[in-house]
């Protein structure tokens, strides 16, 4: 999020580089010598379900993938490169945002299973990332900072792990600022605060002094691996406006660190309005991990919104829904399956692609594009598998995948989207499809 720009910055792109290591099944004698045989020698019964289980996720099957891949674990309990793509197939099934015991359950296993792999792969920052990243999109944002914390101890020059520490930092520090000015009934001026009250900039100053010297510290770090980090950048500028509100009492520091928040803004917008014109590139840094024979890169952390207003929480779970007017059914069931694995569509409902779906359409309603996503320049796709009733409306809506800020958007855009019924053999049928819901920057 955030214009992670590059191969594997995002869930999405991670997707693909996973099926760039799904040849592992296929070609383990291409395996340079010397490398472990954990992680290159699976067993045949084994190896047949790890290839069914990349095959499931190819098709955006998840949980599917996941029975799969915990087959074959079962069958090769010794192979480290199946529990690291069992890993990875958990962590897809993650909502970010979505604190259900069921979400919190799935990314517990995502954890736990990464946990194994790294018992065995000490150094491997692939998996420390993956799971910053699953602590990152439950809201534990002090264990995501530890585990990139970990990373960099491995590899110093890794930029996302030290700009995800920022951002954290700022996140933590920005929700002080509205936790001490809030109940006062005083807004963040964005400019050091100083009309309010001393008691409250006292106990701002308490908890964010450690965090504002970290966050700069970090993301200093990520920049100097990084010259056209403009997200870093933009992070850096927020974070000199949260040192603004410690300068309490000194005038001219307070108008330094403004000044220097204004300077990284524009050099941020500087430095986007670059790359957009191919002018510089910004290839990233760090990262990268020998432990496995294939190049299998997790997303780092999505970084948190510029300040005020805060997102809204997010929609409620809910296990399964027919319900038309059910806001929120986001990682939740669809109906008629009744079990986590279940995948094939009822007899009585007919699949059709979204190509189809979309020739069906009657009435589309746009999606408003979130300010907050705008200003924090997120962009991409959310996926939604869909159920038309026999006269085209939305029956149920699920959400499967896509940046955090801009799930609600989609779904409360879809759900009132209208469809011609879809005629088999002449009579209308129900029928379930997925819907792609596009979000553009400047489109």
């Amino acid at each position: 999020m955030l214009s992670f720009r590059g191969s594997c910055r995002t869930l999405k792109y991670a997707f693909v580089c996973f099926l760039i290591a799904a040849t592992a099944f296929n070609a383990l004698g291409q395996v340079p010598a010397g490398r472990d045989t954990r992680f290159t020698e699976i067993a045949p019964a084994a190896r047949d379900e790890a290839n069914k289980g990349v095959d499931a996720f190819r098709n955006g099957s998840y949980e599917e993938a996941v029975a799969h891949f915990r087959r074959a674990v079962e069958l090769d309990p010794n192979n480290l490169l199946i529990k690291f793509y069992l890993g990875s197939a958990l962590a897809q099934n993650v909502v970010p945002g979505v604190n259900t015991p069921e979400n919190l359950k799935t990314a517990q296993q995502a954890i736990d299973a990464f946990n194994q792999f790294l018992v065995k792969a000490p150094h491997n920052t692939n998996a420390m990332k993956q799971i910053a990243a699953i602590y990152f999109y439950t809201g534990k944002f002090d264990e995501a900072a530890a585990w990139q914390k970990k990373v960099l101890s491995e590899d110093w020059q890794d930029a996302e792990a030290a700009y995800t520490v920022g951002a954290i930092d700022w996140i933590k520090a920005h929700r002080n600022v509205l936790a001490a000015m809030t109940p006062a009934g005083i807004e963040d001026d964005g400019q050091g605060n100083v009309k309010a009250p001393a008691q409250v900039m006292a106990a701002i100053d308490a908890k964010n002094a450690p965090l504002v010297e970290e966050g700069v510290k970090y993301l200093d770090h990520a920049l100097q691996q990084r010259p056209y980090y403009d997200d870093a950048m933009a992070f850096l500028s927020l974070m000199y406006r949260r040192k603004a509100d410690l300068d309490r009492g000194d005038e001219r520091d307070r108008e330094e660190d403004l000044a220097m928040a204004d300077a990284w803004k524009q050099k941020a917008a500087e430095t986007r309005k670059l790359k957009e014109a191919h002018e510089v590139s910004d290839t990233g840094g760090g990262g990268s991990s020998d432990e496995l024979a294939f190049d299998l890169i997790a997303p780092p952390p999505p970084p948190p919104p510029p300040p005020p207003p805060p997102p809204p929480p997010p929609p409620q779970v809910v296990e399964k829904s027919n319900e038309v007017d059910s806001p929120g059914v986001i990682g939740g069931t669809c109906g008629d399956d009744s079990t986590p694995n279940a995948q094939a569509t009822p007899p009585n409902r007919f699949g059709i692609s979204a190509g189809v779906a979309v020739g069906l359409l009657t009435q589309k309603t746009q999606p408003i594009y979130p300010p907050i996503a705008k200003a924090a320049r997120v962009s991409g796709t959310v996926v939604l598998k869909a159920i038309l009733s026999k006269t085209g409306e939305v029956e149920c809506l699920q959400i499967i995948s896509g940046p955090a800020m801009l799930l609600q958007a989609a779904y409360d855009a879809v759900k009132a989207w209208r469809y011609r019924p879809y005629l088999l053999n002449g009579e209308p049928v129900e029928v379930e499809t997925t819907v792609n819901v596009i979000f553009t920057l400047g489109g």
